[in-house]
């Protein structure tokens, strides 16, 4: 048996806008702290007969910490800049069973428990983003040209809730560089033209894995590889896609499981619409 997860959090922020020498600006920051005690983990364990088997148990507790920044700024009355940074740091806290089935060994022929070295999956400690944003000076009847891109760098990241048996499932750090191009309301009609090449750089790396190498296992090492450059010049749903992953924390599914993109302030809704050529943002859902 085991019983309910339990996670304490706190969190402080500021949210500010600024005039920096007739330059708008805006800033989001945020400090978070959680303490996650009795996390659950399906694991091995031996029975007094000898005999092993797998079972959910609560096997540890973990320290989450860190802090966010988001700022956007315009230099120029058509250039919008964004800046995104996230610091965490985290653990695992508690005990590893010892001996000969010790499950951070990767060479123990029977691992049981939990190690409590493990990473915390899918929790990089440092991630940035720099987006840019210019709309061309044109006549108003020829339509809204804009040009823009989305640099993204994020550090080494566990891929499964066992690097320590499985240190090849730990994705070391990558950067990551999307272009896209927009026309919109074609000269004056209601047309519009999306391009865009994501992964510009063609980086491969991995988003998931499911490594098995360690004794105790398969010895086998499954990737999920995320994709390479694509290029496209009709986007909504790539578009659609890479604005859900960059703002994961704020998105929300309405419930017809449309996406709902949760906006604290016109700015910033402003600053996203800019970025995100191909998605018409409404607010509200019609219904039938």
């Amino acid at each position: 048996m085991y019983s309910p997860e339990l996670d304490t959090s706190i969190e402080v922020g500021f949210k500010g806008d600024f005039n920096l020498g007739g330059m708008r600006m805006r800033a989001n920051a945020a400090l978070f702290h959680d303490d996650y005690a009795a996390i659950q983990k399906h694991v091995t364990i031996v029975s007094p007969t000898g005999s092993s088997y797998g079972i959910t148990l609560n096997v540890a507790a973990s320290e989450i910490q860190g802090l966010e920044l988001e700022t956007i700024f315009q230099p120029t009355e058509n250039l919008t800049i964004g800046v995104d940074y996230a610091f965490t740091d985290s653990h695992y806290e508690g005990s590893t069973p010892g001996g000969p089935n010790n499950p951070c060994d990767p060479t123990a022929a029977l691992v049981v428990g939990f190690c409590s070295s493990n990473r915390i999956s899918y929790l990089p400690k440092n991630k940035i983003g720099v987006t840019a944003n210019y709309k061309l000076p044109l006549p108003e009847e020829i339509g809204d040209v804009s040009v823009g891109g989305h640099l993204a760098y994020q550090s080494s990241v566990a891929l499964n809730d066992t690097s320590a048996l499985n240190p090849e499932a730990v994705q070391s750090g990558y950067t990551t560089l999307d272009l896209n191009a927009s026309w919109t309301q074609i000269m004056g009609r209601p047309v519009d033209l999306t391009f865009f090449i994501t992964n510009v750089t063609d980086k491969l790396y991995r988003a998931g894995s499911d490594d098995l190498l360690q004794t105790s296992s398969l010895g086998i090492q499954p990737a999920i590889w995320a994709p390479d450059r694509e290029l496209a010049d009709e986007a909504f749903g790539a578009t659609l896609k890479r604005l859900i992953e960059r703002h994961r924390s704020k998105m929300a599914e309405d419930r017809d499981g449309a996406p709902v993109f949760l906006v604290a302030d016109t700015w910033t809704l402003q600053h996203t619409i800019e970025n995100s050529p191909g998605i018409r943002f409404h607010e509200i859902c019609e219904r039938a």
